[in-house]
């Protein structure tokens, strides 16, 4: 899928966002949608999950496992797609052809 812009984080909203084609099919609506969901939940987990250990047994935890549990709680917080990313999801289930719709 061609990017023609992306844009990480800004004041406002939305705090960041990618300007892309079109898709062409439901599936691919569908993934750009859900895609942040998935990549962010997998990259907090994977850098949440090993200092959540020492933190939640309140043995040697270190100010680094408390910085990394806050980064990998947050990225996971940020997984939940946008509102125009669920209006377009919303949008390709409900077209003409798609079953159940």
């Amino acid at each position: 899928m061609p990017v023609f812009e992306v844009v990480y984080f800004r004041v406002g909203n939305p705090a960041g966002y990618v300007v892309h084609e079109a898709p062409q099919n439901k599936l691919q609506t569908i993934m750009i949608s859900i895609g942040p969901f998935i990549v962010n939940t997998i990259l907090g987990a994977l850098i949440a999950l090993p200092a959540a250990m020492p933190v939640f047994k309140f043995d040697n935890a270190s100010p680094l496992d408390y910085i990394l549990v806050f980064l990998g709680v947050s990225i996971a917080m940020h997984a939940f797609p946008s509102t125009g990313d669920a209006n377009n999801v919303w949008r390709a289930t409900k077209q003409e052809g798609s079953s159940g719709g």
